[in-house]
């Protein structure tokens, strides 16, 4: 509202009464004087606020400094709703000039309530007088003569309310739509620069996550712009290279390492190509570090993308792998020697076992012409001698045709001489030469396979070895009163496989492999300690792999065992 006042001129020392004219009145429009003084007061509040720099504190005080004379009012603050939704952290208040210490008040019972109540879709609060009669529970505001009150809430980036700015005074206030406008433009640039800090303050607790995660890495990791000036480093990288990471950001590796122009090529040829092509790229090569050592690394380049999937630079990351280098040498070389002893070994055995051969079959055989009787009758005494000599010889050619199969199998020397097998034909000759071995003259083991049970493409003289060695341990090992059997299937897959089962003294799992070793026998239990070398099974297993196919075994103490003979499908034969 505009108020006129007219005012009479004085003449002498007598107050006349004027006429009222324009030649003698003076009109005084205030109202239009108090809309001018406003709007420049705004005008400097505004130029305020707009020159507002410094940290969070300093921004908001100069901010509230500029809300108080633009709205003519003595008291303003700035809160940011608490975790627990209950209160508020005043983090700037300002009263009659004068800011306060930040502080923490509950939202029931005062104003502030009203600003983050969400039924409400406005944001903006105004109470014009007679504040203390609708909050008395309101204590500060009491004691303060607080009169009127206005609050804007300011959100988060996702639309939730998270703080407010509120003005009061101890006299009411006037509600004008102009007031209501410059109040909530303040307001809300308090609001968006309170985000920005809170967003920036965000960035910097990720930045130092990453940095303490990337500096405890074992490794050197570094990220470069598309340049190649680093921009972030850790502090193995540091380490490695003996120059502090502040000192190499934004430079190259060209411009901060002292690295020989030979490797600075491979190293920019890769950087282009994984900036060019988007892959990782990886390399092995020989680094110089701050140990004045050579040092055996992988080095892997791989491309950093923006959200948008634009490659904005690369990372590096370096692996030493010098003391793997050194174990892989270390490791060939003692492969390389094994392998030489096991060569020589075999070599040794292989002739050995020939040499001992030759005589051997003489021993044989002229122990057999004195059994025979060819040039004369032997007394009992010394029939029953010879006798003796030659089962040992017999026993001793077989040892030593064990060994000389280990040897060339392990050589790489055995070929398979393949033809088609009758698999029961087979199983009953192994039977009776296993039979022989034992010298035990009972019958009774039980084969159960069909006579049109299909062929098997193989080594005869191998199937046969592995059929008499597997019966031989069988009949061993089974009491008289035990059964051995022995059956043939087809498996799921359509390869034969062969099971020689009894009901035997059996073997620990725990002792299964130790028996699968050559010479290995199960010495700790006595119904196990028999005649033999330990090769029978060793033999059998490399045998029946020699055929691409498995021996396997299942066995317990006192229930037997059961070995399954698998070979490949593609060895089973259909004669029709």
């Amino acid at each position: 509202m505009s108020f006129v006042y007219y005012f009479g001129v004085l003449k002498g020392d007598r107050r006349k009464s004027a006429p009222a004219t324009m030649e003698n009145v003076q009109q005084i429009d205030f109202g239009s004087l108090e809309l001018e003084a406003k709007a420049q007061a705004r005008l400097s509040a505004l130029t305020m606020l707009a020159g507002a720099t410094g940290t969070q504190t300093e921004f908001l005080q100069t901010a509230l400094r500029a809300l108080t004379l633009g709205m003519d009012c003595s008291l303003a603050a700035v809160g940011e709703i608490g975790a627990d939704g209950d209160s508020v952290n005043m983090v700037c208040f300002i009263n009659d000039g004068e800011f306060a210490k930040p502080y923490v008040c509950k939202l029931a019972g005062t104003p502030c309530a009203a600003v983050y109540a969400t039924a409400s879709a406005d944001t903006h609060v105004f109470c014009k007088s007679s504040l203390a009669t609708q909050f008395p529970e309101d204590s500060n505001l009491i004691e303060m003569g607080v009169e009127s009150y206005r609050a804007e809430a300011f959100t988060s980036p996702d639309g939730r309310r998270v703080g407010h700015v509120f003005v009061a005074d101890t006299k009411p206030m006037e509600h004008d739509d102009t007031d209501t406008a410059f109040f909530r433009l303040v307001s809300q640039r308090i609001g968006a620069e309170i985000n920005r800090w809170h967003a920036d303050q965000a960035q910097k607790e990720e930045r130092l996550l990453l940095q303490t995660i990337v500096d405890n890495l074992p490794i050197p990791i570094t990220l470069s712009d598309q340049a190649g000036r680093y921009i972030l480093a850790n502090q193995k990288f540091e380490e490695w290279y003996g120059t502090p990471v502040e000192e190499v950001l934004g430079l190259t590796a060209r411009e901060a390492l002292p690295i020989a122009e030979e490797q600075l090529e491979i190293r920019e040829m890769m950087e282009a190509d994984v900036l060019s092509s988007g892959e990782v790229r990886r390399r092995e090569e020989t680094k110089k570090l701050a140990d004045g050592q050579d040092h055996y690394v992988i080095v892997t380049k791989f491309p950093v993308r923006d959200s948008a999937g634009n490659i904005i630079g690369f990372g590096s990351t370096t692996m030493d792998i010098t003391d793997r280098r050194k174990n892989e040498t270390a490791l060939q070389e003692a492969k390389e020697r094994a392998e030489s002893a096991s060569r020589a070994k075999s070599e040794f055995l292989a002739n050995m076992s020939h040499e001992l051969r030759t005589p051997l079959n003489s021993i044989i055989g002229l122990s057999e012409v004195m059994l025979e009787g060819i040039f004369g009758t032997l007394n009992p005494k010394y029939i029953e001698y010879v006798n003796d000599i030659n089962v040992s010889g017999e026993h001793l050619l077989d040892v030593i045709t064990d060994i000389l199969d280990i040897s060339k199998i392990e050589a790489g020397e055995t070929d398979l001489e393949e033809s088609v097998l009758n698999i029961p034909d087979i199983v009953r000759s192994a039977l009776r030469l296993a039979y022989n071995r034992t010298q035990d003259k009972r019958d009774w083991t039980a084969i159960d396979i069909p006579q049109d049970f299909p062929h098997l493409m193989a080594d005869k003289r191998l199937v046969k070895q592995i059929l008499v060695n597997l019966l031989t341990n069988a009949i061993k090992f089974t009491p008289d009163d035990g059964d051995v059997g022995v059956k043939a299937r087809i498996g799921d897959d359509g390869g034969v496989e062969i099971v020689v089962s009894d009901t035997g003294v059996g073997i620990a799992a725990e002792d299964i492999p130790r028996a699968l070793e050559p010479f290995g026998q199960v010495r700790n239990r006595p119904e196990l300690t028999h005649g033999g070398t330990g090769l029978g099974l060793p033999l059998s297993k490399k045998f029946v792999e020699l055929h691409g196919g498995v021996l396997r075994i299942e066995s317990a103490p006192n229930k037997g065992t059961q070995v399954f003979v698998t070979f490949p499908p593609e060895r089973t034969t259909r004669v029709g």
